[in-house]
């Protein structure tokens, strides 16, 4: 068990997702891995429950009720990126289609439900 793996918190259970609910793996509970569970809208002092983001085409971070968090959300990626970098996290598991998180496809910033390619903002920050 040497390698350390950045997780989103979500994954294992914790309930921070924006409703206050988890994503919760259980195929991951079992597994004898170190990880490093993080949440970057946590960190970024966005609080346990709050409104709905996506990620916009312009770079602006924006709730359901049009409160650009996009600070929030930077501050966050970054702490969360010093965390992984103090941890030597080589490898990460992360909720996909998240603002924060997404690789490879997030939500178009219109809360259509229609996902578009692009990545996170922790992911743009790797």
């Amino acid at each position: 068990m040497d390698a350390n793996i950045l997780i989103s918190a979500c994954l294992l259970g914790k309930e921070c997702r924006y409703d206050g609910k988890h994503s919760k793996l259980d195929l991951l509970n079992n597994a004898k891995l170190n990880w490093i569970p993080i949440c970057p809208e946590e960190l970024g002092d966005l609080g346990k429950t709050r409104l709905a983001a996506e990620l916009q085409s312009n770079g602006k971070v924006i709730t359901e009720s049009v409160e650009d968090v996009s600070k929030q959300f930077n501050d966050g990626a970054n702490k969360s990126l010093k965390i992984a970098k103090e941890n030597n996290c080589k490898t990460a598991i992360l909720k996909s289609k998240s603002p924060s998180f997404g690789i490879g496809k997030i939500y178009n910033g219109t809360f259509s439900k229609k996902l578009i390619k692009g990545n996170g903002v922790f992911v743009k920050k790797m």
